[in-house]
């Protein structure tokens, strides 16, 4: 359970939130039931398919994620044949997108101009490297080594 919820932690949406919160949480979605945790664990080990939306929806579903004044003006970024695209550069240095964490997750995200700048491309960087097929331990330590470089 503490893996699972090491990995829960992971989802930017998840990362502010207290164990003791993210809790009752997990078990109402049905995360740490027996056999949805076993098949969550084995999907993990194999190459992820991400869920694909069609544009629109993931324009829509991205700029969900802020205030129509912030998101209107906002980049959009677009997960297009399996990488993200920044598809509108938009003019308050704000960036909208909709991550994905694992498989069966959609995460809609906008970041201000200083997270469109630093957190944004290490997301990116996060997805393009677990679309890869690398583990969790893998990928922070590649994350890790790339920021330290410059």
């Amino acid at each position: 359970m503490k893996k699972l919820l090491a990995n829960v932690m992971m989802v930017p949406f998840f990362r502010s939130m207290r164990p003791a919160r993210l809790l009752p949480f997990l078990l109402c979605a049905g995360v740490l039931l027996p056999g949805t945790a076993r098949a969550q664990k084995d999907a993990s080990l194999s190459k992820p398919g991400f869920i694909v939306l069609d544009a629109a929806q993931e324009e829509a579903l991205a700029r969900s994620a802020a205030p129509a004044q912030v998101s209107q003006d906002a980049a959009l970024w677009l997960l297009v044949d399996g990488a993200f695209r920044e598809v509108s550069p938009g003019t308050n240095g704000n960036a909208c997108v909709v991550m994905r964490s694992f498989p069966e997750s959609l995460e809609p995200v906008c970041y201000d101009a200083e997270g469109a700048k630093t957190i944004l491309p290490i997301e990116i960087r996060r997805f393009q490297l677990r679309n890869a097929g690398h583990d969790w331990p893998s990928i922070d330590r590649t994350i890790l080594t790339e920021i330290e470089k410059g």
